[in-house]
């Protein structure tokens, strides 16, 4: 026999996917909770990091996960987010050659402030039809500052995944 629960609509609607309203674009705090080390895509080191929102307009205790490829063209982002955890980064004054990159278990813990933005991307709705959906990105990483973090705005942001234009 299988299991049985009962379900509220909101919870039957919820689980179709897309249910999460995207943050509003802005800066928040959150602290580092998991880091994974992994393999891109393309063959490259990364960090996989779930970031957990601790402050900001919305979404207090939400998951936000981002994505640092560790490879000379995205070092940037790398090098960003060890300047905001406060850990060793190669800096301009770094003689050329191998350098260790921190264990992510070193992240973990850590404060930082996120800049999240919104990204629009088409997909297909239930009735097969291209729709315009929203979803949110990490577009940078920085020292943890709570004078940073941005307030509500007025309109509440994008629609959820599942709802939309």
């Amino acid at each position: 026999m299988g299991f049985k629960l009962n379900l509220t609509s909101d919870e039957i609607k919820n689980a179709q996917g897309g249910g999460f309203k995207p943050l509003p674009a802005g800066t928040y705090g959150a602290i580092v909770f998991d880091v994974t080390e992994k393999t891109s895509k393309a063959g490259n080191d990364m960090y996989e990091i779930d970031f957990k929102i601790t402050e900001g307009p919305e979404g207090i205790g939400r998951k936000q996960r981002g994505w640092f490829v560790v490879s000379g063209k995205a070092l940037f982002s790398v090098v960003g987010l060890l300047k905001a955890l406060d850990l060793p980064y190669p800096s301009k004054d770094t003689p050329a050659g191998e350098f260790e990159f921190p264990d992510g278990d070193e992240f973990l813990s850590r404060e930082v402030n996120l800049k999240i933005t919104q990204e629009a991307y088409e997909t297909e709705n239930e009735d097969g039809e291209v729709v315009t959906a929203y979803r949110n990105n990490i577009s940078r990483v920085f020292a943890y500052d709570p004078d940073k973090i941005t307030e509500a705005d007025e309109d509440g942001g994008a629609p959820a995944a599942g709802n939309f234009l």
